[in-house]
């Protein structure tokens, strides 16, 4: 079963995608820290905790993501991935000696990566989501870069409606598939 994973800034539609590929039928699997953001508020606490408390969390949880993954049938979309929460936790101790168990290599998603663009118009914040839109074009570049470094080939996703997202993501892996 292909792993695929949807990156890109806050803001840039990427869970509303996802829903639209649940509603389609396929399995997805939903931003880390963003669930770890409402925990946190529920529980009276600072949305973030320590960037390297969070960014060890979000990876802890993905990687557990990950290994469930692999055991469904179809495929999975998922919203960002382990991969990102391995970036993080390396610029959070910036230099400093990882754990073993945070530098896992054997984290293989599909050689696409559909990576959705900044896009001003549909941008807002909310209370999870607290960054500005600058703040989603810096990562943004740090994204594109980190799959393009990992070897990873990078489309991004046109700035249309959530349908048609959809159909792009899934025709795009469609032609792969016959071309291959």
């Amino acid at each position: 079963m292909p792993l695929i994973v949807i990156a890109g800034a806050p803001g840039t539609g990427k869970s509303t995608l996802l829903a639209e590929l649940a509603c389609l039928g396929h399995h997805t699997v939903s931003d880390t820290a963003r669930e770890i953001i409402r925990e946190r508020k529920a529980a009276g606490l600072p949305p973030r905790p320590t960037p390297l408390e969070f960014s060890v969390e979000i990876l802890k949880r993905d990687s557990a993501k990950y290994l469930e993954a692999l055991r469904m049938d179809g495929l999975v979309f998922f919203e960002r991935c382990a991969l990102e929460a391995q970036a993080m936790v390396r610029a959070a101790v910036a230099g400093e000696n990882l754990p073993d168990e945070l530098l896992a290599t054997d984290l293989v998603f599909h050689e696409q990566v559909f990576v959705l663009p900044p896009w001003k118009e549909i941008y807002v914040s909310d209370t999870e989501r607290d960054h500005s839109f600058e703040h989603a074009i810096w990562v943004h570049k740090e994204v594109m870069n980190l799959y393009s470094t990992l070897g990873y080939r990078i489309l991004e996703v046109p700035s249309y409606p959530v349908a048609d997202r959809a159909k792009f993501v899934l025709q795009t892996l469609t032609s792969a598939a016959g071309n291959g």
